[in-house]
């Protein structure tokens, strides 16, 4: 499992997770 992938998919979760957030703000 290449490290790179591994921080891809947890920056997007972030984003997707700081995006719901601020939608609902």
């Amino acid at each position: 499992m290449p490290i790179g992938s591994w921080f891809h998919r947890q920056l997007r979760e972030y984003l997707s997770e700081h995006r719901l957030q601020k939608t609902i703000a």
